[in-house]
């Protein structure tokens, strides 16, 4: 299973900030639907974290018990709260992280860490994968024309994948993933599975977008 995840949000660091969690998910069978949550006088990384809870939550509910759970994120600290393990040392000391401070986020980073014990009790099964953000470019207006045409998101996706399989971006596109990959000290897959990752990566951001954009305009 493979399942992207991002945040967007309005106003970040002010009181009457919003954001937007999504989890953009691809199962075995190819199936594709997303999953969002919008929440007020939040933050980015609240957002952000909100995604990696709502694909935790399908997993655990969806993924057969042998079934891995690839997630890709374009947040280095998504990524490596969950990578390098600190969610698990942070709680085992009491949500006080290495400065002495206490750990923001952790009542949801509580129930993260509560849903990766869950999924990953007999064996790792939960991967988390970075990539770097905006490597297919997408405009507002054309994200809200597609998702207007088919809210589920597929003829979002379809569209970016279409984009992504140019002749004059597709190299560019894993040379520009590979590169970010290399320079953070990462491992890259093949070249299609790189594809694969930013493509979802792009759907993922955009969905965000678009639905922070609307549920903020409808509260504020």
């Amino acid at each position: 299973m493979l399942i992207a995840i991002d945040g967007a949000c309005k106003r970040n660091g002010q009181e009457t900030c919003s954001s937007t969690g999504v989890a953009w998910i691809q199962t075995e069978d190819d199936n594709f639907l997303f999953l969002s949550k919008f929440e007020t006088c939040s933050t980015s990384q609240r957002g952000e974290i909100n995604g990696l809870i709502s694909a935790l939550n399908y997993a655990r509910c969806e993924a057969s018990s042998d079934e891995d759970i690839i997630i890709i994120t374009d947040s280095e600290y998504i990524h490596n709260t969950v990578s390098l393990d600190w969610v698990h040392k942070w709680k085992a000391n009491n949500w006080i992280g290495g400065q002495g401070v206490t750990v923001k986020n952790s009542d949801q980073w509580n129930v993260a860490c509560s849903l990766l014990d869950e999924l990953n009790a007999n064996h790792e099964r939960v991967f988390m994968q970075w990539t770097k953000g905006h490597l297919i470019s997408y405009s507002a207006t054309n994200i809200a024309t597609a998702m207007k045409k088919d809210n589920t998101g597929v003829e979002l996706y379809t569209r970016v994948v279409s984009i992504a399989n140019r002749p004059c971006e597709h190299d560019r596109i894993v040379k520009d993933f590979i590169y970010n990959r290399v320079a953070h000290d990462k491992d890259f897959p093949p070249p299609e599975l790189c594809l694969n990752w930013v493509i979802a990566n792009t759907v993922a951001d955009a969905i965000a977008t678009y639905v922070e954009e609307i549920m903020d305009k409808t509260t504020y």
